[in-house]
C-alpha cells in the first residue's frame, strides 16, 4: 500500500492590512478629491460632446430638407421643360405636316396642269410628284424622329429628377437616425455622473 505524500506546509504570509489603514486621512481626502474633479471634467467633456453632436445632427438634417428641396425644385424643372420639348416636337410635326400637304396638293396642281399642255409635259409632272412625295416623306421622318427624341429627353429627365429626390429622402432619414441617437448618448453620459 502505497503512503501518500504530504505537501510541505507554506510559510504563512502576513496578514495583509486594508490600503486605507496604511494612508494618513489628508492623503485619502486628496485622492478623493482628486478622484471627484476628474469626474466633473468628464462629464463635463461628455456634455460637450453630446451638445456637439446635437448641433451637427441638427445641421445634417436641415442640409437634407435643402436637399430634398432642391431636388423638387430640379424634378419640376425636368418636367416642364420636357413638357415644353413634347409641345415644340408635336408643334413641329404639325407644321411638317401641313406643309408636306401644302407640296403635294401643288404637286397634283402642277401634274394636273402639266397633263393638260400635252404629253411631253407628262414627265416632268411625274418627276416633280415624286419629288414632292420625297419631300413629305422627309418632313414626316424628321417629325417623328424630332416627336421620339422629345420623349426620350423628357423620359431620361423624368427618371434623374426622380433618382435625385430618393437620395435626398435617403439622407433626410439617414440625419433622422442619427439626431435620434444624440440624446441617449447624452443621458448615458448624465447616468454615468450619478454613478460616480
Amino acid at each position: 500500500m502505497v503512503t501518500p505524500r504530504r505537501r510541505p506546509r507554506e510559510p504563512e504570509r502576513p496578514e495583509e492590512r486594508p490600503e486605507i489603514m496604511t494612508k494618513p486621512l489628508p492623503q485619502i481626502l486628496g485622492e478623493m478629491e482628486a478622484a471627484i474633479r476628474a469626474a466633473a471634467e468628464a462629464a463635463r467633456r461628455a456634455e460637450e460632446a453630446a451638445k456637439a453632436a446635437k448641433g451637427a445632427a441638427g445641421a445634417a438634417i436641415k442640409a437634407s430638407e435643402e436637399a430634398a428641396k432642391r431636388a423638387e425644385e430640379a424634378r419640376e424643372a425636368g418636367a416642364k421643360a420636357a413638357d415644353e420639348a413634347t409641345k415644340a416636337a408635336t408643334e413641329a410635326a404639325t407644321r411638317a405636316e401641313g406643309i408636306s400637304q401644302t407640296a403635294i396638293q401643288f404637286a397634283e396642281e402642277a401634274a394636273r396642269k402639266a397633263e393638260e399642255a400635252g404629253k411631253g409635259a407628262r414627265k416632268a409632272t411625274e418627276e416633280a410628284v415624286a419629288k414632292a412625295e420625297q419631300a413629305s416623306a422627309k418632313a414626316t421622318k424628321a417629325a417623328e424622329e424630332a416627336t421620339t427624341a422629345s420623349k426620350e429627353a423628357a423620359q431620361r429627365a423624368t427618371a434623374e429628377a426622380e433618382e435625385a429626390a430618393a437620395l435626398a429622402k435617403e439622407a433626410a432619414n439617414t440625419a433622422s437616425v442619427s439626431s435620434g441617437s444624440s440624446p441617449k448618448s447624452r443621458g448615458g453620459s448624465s447616468k454615468s455622473r450619478g454613478n460616480r
